[in-house]
């Protein structure tokens, strides 16, 4: 992406700096957006929303000045220390007034178990600047990478003033533009430049994330998604139908005991992936564990332009999981349920071939093998039916 950097470093200005100067910064920003060429210091003069102070702070970038801020106030010293040193990497309000002596003494007598702090506008000061970020609700705290690198300096440890690049040179993440410019889910932007590897946008049929190396397509497909959106529409069903075998779902919230069940059964139905991760810094840290796998086991499937093709909408193929499903729904006895839970021990009509082939007792064996796995056991005449058509004519 062109002025990557640049772009990040006035939505960090605008976050922290002057509040007056706040909307010129973003004028900025949208008019960089918009620019077809990487800007120099010369070209940032003549944007359109460039004042006098934001004069300075382009200077200062393109002069490579831009360093890290460290706060003069002792107690949000002592805040990013305490949550640095912390064996939990979210914290709760009160286990933060609790750690680092923020609260005061209770005046309430009618609320007695009420934890108060008068110095929690110091926490505040700190997710202004940037330092920590809130997640779910209710909220959980954690720092942000500014805030660990200030922790690093207040301790006297290294840090990074920049995010570093991982060593993966010719991979690249291809990001749908439409993701980057409408989803409010999650911050795409954010937790792709968090992983530090190299990415561009692009008008890409279906999923949010391709990865690539040299022009050719992984056979992975990354999507973004709200809970509600995943339950509520064809997404799974769209997914199911591309030509990428390995299909994954990232939801920007916390996972609880009743999205248990619903991630079983869209693995079992529709081959996907879900995982549920809280932060953009979460996101980025499974990306880059996701694509370092990606890069070393991983298998391409075609070249970028031709799996667009494959996937625009009217040109995507049937896979054999949707053939095999269509299949068992016509054999007496199968519904809707029971093809999940056979489908989900034997993927394949060769599984269950080689299955009924090398059994002793075919039609006991595929029966508990589906109960035990599968979660739901067959009835004996649809399984002497399905025995039957795989070729044991002796066993019904």
């Amino acid at each position: 992406m062109l002025n990557e950097k640049l772009l990040s470093f006035l939505n960090a200005e605008a976050k922290v700096g002057c509040p007056d100067e706040k909307k010129n910064i973003q004028n900025v920003i949208k008019s960089i957006k918009k620019c077809p060429i990487e800007i120099t210091y010369e070209d940032s003069l003549d944007l359109i929303g460039v004042t006098k102070y934001i004069e300075g702070i382009l200077k200062s970038f393109f002069d490579g000045k831009t360093h890290i801020e460290i706060p003069e106030s002792k107690i949000e010293r002592k805040i990013i220390l305490k949550m640095f040193s912390s064996s939990k990497p979210l914290l709760s309000k009160s286990e933060i007034i609790s750690m680092c002596d923020l609260a005061q003494k209770n005046i309430n007598k009618f609320r007695p178990k009420k934890i108060y702090s008068d110095k929690w506008k110091y926490f505040k000061k700190l997710e202004v600047k940037g330092c920590v970020e809130r997640s779910g609700h209710p909220p959980l705290f954690s720092l942000t990478e500014l805030g660990i690198n200030i922790a690093k300096i207040l301790q006297g440890e290294p840090h990074e003033v920049v995010d570093n690049d991982i060593d993966l040179p010719d991979i690249e993440m291809v990001v749908s533009q439409s993701d980057i410019h409408e989803r409010t889910s999650v911050d795409v932007i954010d937790s792709v430049r968090r992983t530090g590897i190299k990415w561009s946008e692009k008008d890409i049929p279906i999923g949010s994330i391709w990865i690539v190396r040299k022009n050719q397509v992984f056979d992975y497909i990354i999507q973004f998604s709200s809970f509600s959106t995943l339950t509520n529409s064809s997404l799974l069903r769209n997914l199911n139908s591309t030509s990428f075998s390995k299909k994954i779902v990232i939801v920007p919230s916390k996972e609880s005991s009743n999205h248990t069940a619903f991630k079983i059964r869209a693995s079992f139905d529709y081959y996907v992936d879900i995982h549920f991760l809280e932060t953009t810094a979460f996101i980025a840290r499974f990306l880059v564990d996701l694509i370092t796998t990606i890069s070393i086991k991983g298998k391409p499937i075609g070249m970028v332009d031709d799996i667009v093709a494959l996937n625009q909408s009217g040109n995507i193929t049937t896979t054999i999981g949707d053939i095999w499903k269509l299949q068992l729904l016509r054999i007496p006895g199968c519904g809707p349920q029971m093809v999940s839970s056979i489908v989900s021990v034997f993927r394949t009509p060769n599984s269950l071939y080689q299955f009924v082939k090398d059994a002793t007792n075919p039609i006991e064996d595929f029966c508990n093998s589906v109960a035990i796995n599968g979660g739901r056991k067959p009835p004996p005449y649809t399984a002497s039916i399905l025995i039957k058509l795989f070729g044991c004519q002796d066993c019904v």
